[in-house]
This record gives structure tokens, sequence and C-alpha cells, in this order.
């Protein structure tokens, strides 16, 4: 009894993983837009050549992901986080001193290698190390660090740019990044053998009384391994074709509404209950991802993001506020659920013995769709409209989910931890 009260250390790991979802995606990507149109005034450039550095940010992120896993399976969590803090710290530092297109576009590919190295391959592998009975929770817990970071940093960015101008703007971001990320050097573990524990928080002692059956499993294929089975691959493509659904629609649907007479603080509101929902969906997805299978629990977060893909492609402007509130309702919802099950379904599939190293493939696989989903169903708009657009993405994450129902747990993993 004495022991199953102790605090269990890996919750304070789901909180360093929390800051560093709120450093990666709440600084990194959701203050990117509010830099457009000073920066491209500043230089004399359209905004269209100043969006191409969130391309170029995400194209370093796509091709550095899967170089991580290695680095943090030897246990060099620390490292990678003064290095996520240079490049990420630097990066911004540099991007106030800007003065050229080229150079702009050079430290926001920094600034992407920074990202990287501190990336899915980090936040969404250490947790899945900590639990295995909550693992979802877990995950889900520390992917909420980036819808706080969506909601906080873009207030505190704004008023400094008010106050101050675009340049002080990101010099606070370099500050703030480098800041968090170097202290967590101090507290951050990659697992819980370092602290003479199991997964769960179990002792040697307990790990050894329970039944084989109801063990945490702490075996795993190689990523190699995992390159020659079927399930890997349909994961791959599952996550990239959920990748241009969720993007797809999240990145076009401002410019959907505002088209059919919209004012934009709907499109304001619209996107803020879809931040809302995500936040509290992947507390939801969370829990459920450890109460049922994986299977089940992908499915109906993809019901729900269809559902408000569906009603999004059917607003028009005589659309009422409840219509409008619950397609965002739905679709946050479904946008979030992405998060917990996905390190579930490879936790699963392939074990945690090298799960960064498959993670990180598997993420930069959906970084793909992440880079080609917006633009992709901006081009089906501009020639068919924005309702088949959307259409068209909720029919890839049709296609998402079959493959995902599709898959079967690796022969080469069943016979492992029969073993």
């Amino acid at each position: 009894m004495e022991n199953k009260k102790k605090f269990y250390y890996g919750w304070v790991v789901v909180f360093a993983c929390f800051l560093i979802n709120f450093v990666n995606t709440g600084l990194l990507v959701y203050t990117f837009s509010l830099f457009v149109l000073p920066v491209s005034t500043a230089l004399a450039k359209s905004p269209t050549q100043i969006v191409l550095a969130a391309s170029l940010f995400t194209a370093a992120f796509a091709i550095i992901s899967p170089m991580i896993g290695k680095q943090l399976e030897k246990g060099r969590i620390k490292q990678l986080l003064i290095a996520g803090a240079i490049l990420n710290g630097g990066g911004f530092m540099l991007l106030s001193k800007v003065n050229t297109l080229s150079m702009f576009y050079i430290c926001y590919t920094i600034v992407g290698v920074g990202a990287a190295i501190v990336g899915p391959a980090v936040h969404s592998t250490l947790p899945a190390y900590w639990f295995e009975k909550k693992r979802g929770l877990a995950v889900g817990i520390a992917n909420v660090g980036a819808g706080a970071g969506s909601i906080i940093a873009p207030m505190v960015i704004t008023a400094t740019m008010t106050s101050y101008d675009w340049r002080m703007g990101f010099f606070v971001l370099g500050a703030i990044s480098a800041v968090i990320l170097c202290a967590l050097v101090f507290i951050i573990k990659t697992k819980p053998s370092e602290i003479g524990l199991y997964p769960d928080g179990l002792t040697k002692e307990e790990f050894d009384a329970q039944p084989a059956a109801e063990r945490p499993v702490l075996e795993g294929l190689t990523r190699p391994q995992a390159f020659k089975t079927s399930a890997f691959w349909m994961i791959c493509i599952s996550f990239l074709f959920i990748g241009v659904a969720q993007l797809g629609v999240l990145q076009n649907q401002a410019a959907f509404l505002i088209g059919i007479q919209f004012d934009m603080s709907v499109a304001a509101r619209a996107l803020a209950y879809i931040g809302s929902m995500s936040i509290l969906s992947k507390f939801i997805f969370g829990w459920l991802a450890d109460k049922f299978h994986y299977k089940l629990v992908f499915l109906f977060g993809n019901i729900l993001l269809v559902s408000g893909i569906i009603m999004l492609a059917n607003v028009t402007s005589e659309s009422n506020f409840v219509y409008m509130a619950v397609y965002a309702i739905l679709f946050g919802l479904g946008i979030g659920s992405w998060y917990p099950i996905a390190g579930v379904i490879v936790g699963k599939t392939f074990g945690v013995k090298f799960y960064a190293a498959i993670y990180g493939f598997i993420f930069s696989i959906r970084a793909i769709g992440d880079i080609f989903g917006a633009p992709s169903i901006s081009a089906i708009a501009g020639t068919r409209g924005y309702s088949f657009g959307f259409l068209c993405a909720a029919a890839c994450a049709c296609v998402s989910v079959v493959l995902i129902m599709l898959i079967q747990t690796p022969k080469a993993y069943t016979d492992l931890i029969k073993k």
C-alpha cells in the first residue's frame, strides 16, 4: 500500500512534455501568422513569399524527425533539449535581426530543425516509456501543451508587437523557448529504469509479482523490423491522409467562411471553439484509448471529425450560430482525438523498446500530409469550390480509418512478447 501512495515521477515527465509541446507548437506554429504582414512590409516582399518560410520549417521538421529517435533511445534527452534550445532560441533571435528574404528563410529553417529535435519523437515517446495502463491519457496531457500555447502565445506576442515591433516579438519567442527548454534539462528523465522503476511506477518486486499477461511490455520491434511489416506502412499512409484532412480543412475554413460573407469575427470564433474542443478532446480520447481498443477509439474520433467537416461543407451565409457552433465543436473534438490515439496505435503495434525511432519516422510521413493538405484543398476549391474540397478532405479521413481498421499486430511482435 505504501508504494501505491508514492507520487510517480512519470507525471513530472508528462509535465515536461507538456511544456515542450507548449514551446514546439504553441510558440513556433500558432504565432507565425502574426508576423506575415509586418515582415512582408519590412522586407518589401509579398505575404506569399513570407509564408513560404512555414513550408521550409515543416520540410526541415519532416527530414530531421526520423533521426531523433535513436538519440532518445541512447538516453540523450538532455543533449536534445540543449540543442533544441540553441536552435529554437537562437533561430528566433536571429529572425529579429534579418533584413533579407533569404536570411528569413535560413533562420526559419534553423528553427524547424530545432523543433524536430524536441518534436514528437521526444514529447510523444517519453510518456509511452513511463506509462502503459495510462499511456493514452499521459500522451494526451502532454499534447494539451500545444493547445495551451495556442491560447497564450498569440496574446503575448501580440502585446509585445503592439508595444514594440515584430523584431522584439521574435526575440521574445527565442528567449521563452530557450529558457523553458534549458530549465527542463534539470528535471527530465528518459525511462523509469533510471530511477529503479518499471512503467506505471512498478518496483521490481511488484513487476515480478504480476502475472506475465498483466506486466507492462518492455520489448518491441526495431525500426528495420517494423519497415518489413505491412502494418507500419498502413499506419504511415493512414496518418498522411489524416494530416491532409485535418490541416486541409483547418487552414482553409476561415477563407471559406469569409468568402461567403461571414464576418471575420465569426471565423475567429469558430477557430476558438475548435482550439478549445481540441484541448478537451486530448483528455477525453487519451482516457478512452486506455479503456477501449484503439481501433474503436480511432473510429469514434474520426466520425466526429468527418461529421464536422461535412457540416462545414454545407455551411451557407444563412447558417445560424448553433449550426456553426456544432460544426466547430465536432471538428475540434475530432482533430484533437488523433494525438493520444496515435501514440497508443504505435505502442500496441510495435512495442515501446524502439518506439522513438519508429514514431519519429511515422510522424515525418504525417508531416507530408500536413505540408500538402492546405494547398491541395485550396487548389481543389479553386476549381470546384470549398464545399467539394472539404468533402475530399472528409474522404481522406475515411481512407485513414479504413487503413487503421485493417492493420494487424505483426507476427514478429507477437512472437517476441510471447518469449
